[in-house]
């Protein structure tokens, strides 16, 4: 049953925020038993307007049987998380677990209600049994203050290809919250070399990577690793947060962050749903102006989304990055006639080859005109044989397919774009082993 509550006029506003109930449940993963814990909603950072303070952090308990109950107020962004109460020892033994099913809270889908909703449910993995573990302080970077939010420990794997060179895999990820004293801590961690990612609750502080003794890099790869071993580190990891400086003008840059190979083939195997295989969230997308400061900050949502704004006149200086992959910059220019700007920026994934060389496109490759309203035309390089062509969402829904007989040489393919909703798709081809992907934007 759905509950939408709508509350009497109060002193300070003029309605009463609506209200929608949500429900799930906190289990096992393996034994799929109720677990006594705490489900927690918060609102994003960047929303204060509209955000009632009384639902900007809902904190629902379970019953004996894993079972919550949660009033959210509508039409907000929430990170919706789980994690077991401090009873019958019961704290620490299971990892954190954020919605919809993973351990980073980067990465987290967001939970916007318009409606009462439920099966918001949480599948709990326990930790890892090791003595072992390390910590430190997120702090200010210049004013040595402590910093509330999350701490992402990323364990990576290096491994030799044939050919010599190394390549760097993601393995096990764990996330901590900050305690009183803006201190965390990671135990039981499979032993092996980490790095660590904060993400503070409030501006003007930046999300950003621990590097020892220096301030927090925005690119993974800069990152300090840490080798973690059978026992306790006694080596303390402060993150040191760079800040925005929060420049007050009328510019917004609005964009999605996706994987340039397009993402859907998942064992050798197309599926018809992408799996928000073709949008990364959680990349950190950071604004700079000419003088390198950086003047705003994000991370990337549901559908690889983001959003930077109050961006001054000038050239603003844009870059993605998320561990996995490659960083990638894009330069745009803000002045009176262009104060709203849209971008896509396509991530290369390192551990992976890349089948067709990103500086193929606009040359053997080509996607135009893009933006576009009502057609398309799409060129590559094919060999004989048949080539797919689907038209996607940024949550990976196939919106429409295309089968094409080729020739070996190069291939031009029209699309009907008419009936596509407004707003960024991807392109996938197909093409004996190519398989490729570009973003195309629809207006009206």
């Amino acid at each position: 049953m759905q509950h939408t509550y709508e509350r009497e006029l109060c002193g300070r506003c003029s309605s009463e925020p609506t209200l929608v109930v949500v429900t799930g449940r906190v289990f096992d993963a393996e034994t799929q038993g109720g677990l006594k814990g705490l489900v927690i909603f918060e609102a994003r950072s960047k929303e204060d307007n509209g955000v009632d303070g009384r639902y900007r952090r809902v904190v629902a308990e379970t019953n004996a049987d894993g079972v919550y109950e949660a009033n959210l107020q509508a039409g907000v962004n929430y990170i919706a998380f789980a994690k077991i109460l401090g009873r019958d020892n019961k704290e620490g033994e299971y990892l954190a677990e954020f919605w919809e099913n993973t351990h980073d809270g980067s990465e987290a889908t967001l939970l916007n209600l318009t409606e009462s909703k439920e099966g918001v449910d949480f599948s709990m993995d326990k930790r890892p049994v090791y003595e072992n573990g390390f910590g430190g302080m997120m702090k200010n970077n210049y004013t040595n203050a402590g910093v509330k939010g999350k701490v992402i420990a990323y364990q990576i794997l290096r491994k030799a290809k044939d050919n010599g060179d190394t390549i760097i895999e993601k393995r096990n990820v764990q996330t901590v919250e900050t305690d009183a004293n803006f201190g965390y801590e990671f135990s039981n961690l499979e032993p092996g070399t980490y790095i660590v990612f904060g993400v503070p609750s409030e501006r003007p502080n930046v999300p950003g990577w621990m590097v020892l003794g220096g301030k927090a890099a925005t690119e993974w790869r800069e990152a300090t690793r840490v080798e973690v071993g059978e026992v306790l580190i006694t080596v303390r990891y402060d993150i040191n947060l760079d800040t925005a400086k929060g420049e007050r003008g009328k510019g917004r840059v609005r964009g999605w962050v996706y994987d340039k190979r397009g993402g859907i083939i998942n064992n050798g195997k197309v599926e018809d749903r992408a799996q928000n295989a073709a949008a990364i969230t959680g990349s950190l997308i950071v604004a700079r102006d000419e003088a390198g400061d950086i003047i705003d900050f994000a991370l990337s949502e549901n559908e690889g989304a983001f959003e930077l704004t109050e961006l001054s006149i000038g050239e603003v200086t844009i870059t993605a990055d998320r561990v996995d992959f490659e960083p990638t910059s894009e330069v745009v220019t803000i002045d009176g006639l262009n104060t709203d700007q849209q971008i896509s920026l396509g991530l290369i994934q390192s551990t992976t080859s890349v089948e067709v060389p990103v500086d193929a496109v606009g040359g053997s490759v080509n996607l135009w005109p893009n933006p576009t309203s009502t057609t398309a035309s799409i060129r590559f390089t094919s060999t004989n044989g048949t080539a797919d062509i689907r038209i996607l969402s940024m949550a990976g829904e196939v919106l429409a397919t295309q089968n094409v007989n080729v020739n070996t040489g190069e291939t031009t393919v029209v699309l009907n774009t008419a009936t596509m909703p407004i707003g960024m798709v991807m392109v996938q081809v197909i093409n004996g082993a190519s398989t490729f992907a570009l973003p195309l934007q629809i207006v009206r």
